[in-house]
């Protein structure tokens, strides 16, 4: 595959399979992603190795040997670190994880949705359940949340598929029914008037997802913030399908470049940890108690464990990612004395020993890589996750981290960020969107150190540049 593609792509006029995939991405450079990953790297490592030593020190405990308990701690192998990082999560639990699904029901959870909609953007919104013809489902479980606005009208919908059942899609998402688009000046008679307004094709979403449990006492679901927060990142992508207005429906909304397209949905992410929004609709039923803070500080202590050693193996995939689709990979793998497996092992070893700590040291024979199917469907763009999140998190401390509610803030977002879609380059409309202030992938180590020593969820950490 790694050979075919980077032949294919030289065909093609590219140095390789990574410069023709980045050729209409945001960052076009594979260096720069490469010189991005191994900064963010070494960034992480020190605050890595702490986090890892937690974890040998559980493990010399747990497993008495003699090779655990002379002078210096165990190594931590790569089928260790699931297990022992759930060993010292546990023990260090501030509290329970399913502490916060009391303030959570779901019915509650989707007004929080509407608030972030008004209060943000000025939307006005109803919600109804989905009417016969347009369900998929039994009747009353998908809901249709229409958005408006008093100065554009009609802006489209998106319907709800939140609660499980038998045989359905297993893992959230977000699904373009309808693309918003320009219509012709000259309309098909047949075209029903209430799908386009003012000259425009509304756009239609679904969000489908399984969320919610329901407790022994309560008739009600409930979710965990995780569960909250997963809602939050397929809403922001709804946000970005329905608040764009793009000539072209293949420019609409999430319809832009694949290391861009998650920044709306990760930034929506942070609000669903934010006090000041959840105090507007995370409220127990029956006593109206706002969910407390030292509770979602706690959970924000627990979510942040071994957050550097979770990054670093992010960086660790997409820097193989980027590796094995880099011209020099290629045409080594297709020198006749090179065995393609030997050398993509001696590859992934390589950056291994670059990216994780020295306590982690690379397994040999596990080839590791052949289960590594993003290299298939999402090759030498892997990287988009992190760069993404370096966005989002630079966009919420320049517009929201201060006011997370703020009126004039969400409307910035809207009008230059989420209005072009994919019709504008995302550094321009990062840019615009945070006056000025150039878009800096390079500050996502810091903010995430930052957010490790701080000890407040209502004081976010200010982001060094």
């Amino acid at each position: 595959m790694i050979t075919v593609r980077h032949e294919l792509s030289t065909r093609l006029g590219f140095e390789s399979f990574a410069h023709r995939t980045l050729f209409d991405k945001m960052e076009r450079d594979p260096q720069r992603i490469v010189d991005f990953l191994l900064s963010t790297a070494e960034q992480l490592q020190p605050l890595a190795e702490e986090e890892l030593r937690e974890l040998q020190e559980a493990k010399q405990k747990m497993e008495p040997s003699p090779a655990t308990q002379g002078a210096s701690l165990p190594d931590i192998h790569q089928w260790d670190l699931p297990f022992y990082s759930a060993v010292v999560k546990s023990q260090k639990q501030l509290v329970d994880p399913s502490a916060a699904a009391p303030y959570l029901p779901l019915d509650q959870c989707i007004q929080g949705l509407r608030v972030l909609c008004e209060q943000l953007f000025g939307l006005e919104t109803s919600l109804a359940p989905a009417s016969p013809g347009e369900s998929w489902a039994s009747a009353g479980s998908i809901l249709k949340l229409q958005l408006s606005h008093a100065s554009h009208g009609p802006l489209g919908t998106i319907f709800l598929d939140l609660h499980p059942r038998q045989q359905k899609y297993f893992h959230s998402a977000h699904f373009t029914v309808r693309c918003g688009c320009k219509v012709p000046e000259v309309m098909d008679p047949d075209f029903p008037t209430e799908c386009h307004h003012n000259g425009h094709q509304l756009p239609v979403v679904a969000l489908v997802m399984s969320l919610g449990h329901r407790p022994n006492d309560s008739s009600m679901e409930h979710l965990s913030l995780q569960e909250l927060e997963t809602l939050f990142h397929e809403f922001g992508h709804a946000l970005h399908s329905l608040l764009s207005r793009t000539t072209f429906q293949h420019l609409a909304g999430t319809r832009t470049a694949a290391d861009f397209v998650e920044t709306p949905s990760q930034l929506l992410e942070m609000f669903a940890w934010n006090h000041d929004v959840l105090s507007t609709f995370a409220r127990h039923p029956l006593t109206g108690t706002v969910l407390p803070t030292d509770l979602l500080e706690g959970m924000q202590k627990n979510r942040r464990q071994h957050s550097a050693l979770d990054s670093l193996q992010q960086v660790l995939l997409s820097l193989v990612d980027q590796r094995a689709f880099s011209r020099d990979a290629a045409e080594t793998m297709r020198m006749p004395s090179v065995e393609a497996r030997e050398y993509l092992s001696s590859l992934t070893k390589e950056v291994h020993e670059q990216v994780m700590p020295t306590a982690m040291p690379y397994a040999e024979g596990t080839n590791w890589l052949a289960r590594f199917g993003h290299l298939t469907t999402y090759g030498a763009t892997y990287y988009g996750y992190l760069y993404d999140k370096a966005f989002a998190t630079q966009l919420w401390h320049e517009l929201f981290a201060s006011q997370p509610l703020n009126r004039h803030a969400g409307e910035r977002l809207w009008k230059n960020l989420l209005l072009p879609g994919g019709s504008a380059d995302p550094y321009a409309l990062l840019r615009n969107t945070m006056n000025g202030t150039e878009a800096d992938a390079s500050a996502l180590a810091a903010f995430m150190i930052a957010e490790k020593r701080s000890s407040s969820v209502s004081s976010p950490p200010p982001l060094r540049r």
